[in-house]
């Protein structure tokens, strides 16, 4: 085994009809096209209601599978550190904000407040009360190897004991030419491998998901071909 390779703790994900790590693993080893709703938002019992309630889309989407997998390893979400990749990031918010401009309409507060790019990071800091570490990439069709390179970064550098990979991006917009067609949440919980773990990924193995452009649920299906996570 590499020294230098981190391992899966846990993952899970979040679509519409895809509601649990179940189902949305099932999903991965069987693909089919998935229909998109754009109003669905994902459960997140471990949200305060008040911080839910203005909760992105996208923010619920990659919120819901974090705390589940921190609860189920009896982690503090306070002390997990958060790599957020995401494409598009809040796409869907700012398309429409402006469409609001563009029609000379009042603008939503807010709207803009979670038009950033990595709102998600914000809720979830405000949420857990994390006060760690929160990375954002974005990094066109590489954007999934970008977080795994962050990630392992983290860890091999000790600034991190535990971190989790949130990955999500919506539907994008019909003029955007991109397979992107539906929404999606994905947080994968890392630690630096120890002797014995199995399936440990190393430093080449991440720089070959950047040569290849591997986008994150392919990436998932692999590892789930090789072992049960």
């Amino acid at each position: 085994m590499s020294l230098a390779a981190i391992t899966i703790v846990d993952w899970s994900g979040r679509a519409f009809q895809l509601e649990n790590k179940s189902a949305f693993r099932n999903w991965i080893l069987s693909p089919r096209e998935l229909e998109d709703d754009p109003g669905y938002k994902p459960e997140c019992p471990d949200v305060p209601a008040r911080l839910r309630g203005k909760s992105s889309t996208l923010s619920r989407l990659v919120m819901a599978p974090f705390f589940e997998v921190t609860s189920l390893n009896r982690l503090h979400p306070s002390e997990v550190d958060l790599v957020f990749a995401s494409r598009y990031g809040e796409i869907r918010t700012l398309e429409t904000l402006l469409d609001a401009i563009y029609c000379f309409q009042p603008v939503s507060p807010l709207d803009f407040c979670n038009s950033v790019h990595h709102t998600a990071t914000g809720y979830i800091s405000i949420a857990a009360q994390n006060r760690g570490i929160s990375r954002t990439v974005s990094a066109g069709e590489q954007t999934f190897a970008a977080g795994l390179m962050e990630c392992w970064q983290l860890l091999h550098t000790g600034r991190s004991e535990t971190v989790a990979l949130l990955v999500g991006d919506e539907a994008v917009p019909s003029f955007f030419d991109t397979p992107s067609r539906f929404a999606y949440g994905l947080a994968i919980l890392f630690q630096k491998s120890k002797a014995g773990d199995q399936f440990p990924i190393s430093l080449d193995r991440i720089q070959e998901v950047c040569n290849l452009s591997v986008s994150a649920t392919e990436w998932l299906r692999q590892r789930l071909k090789m072992s049960e996570v």
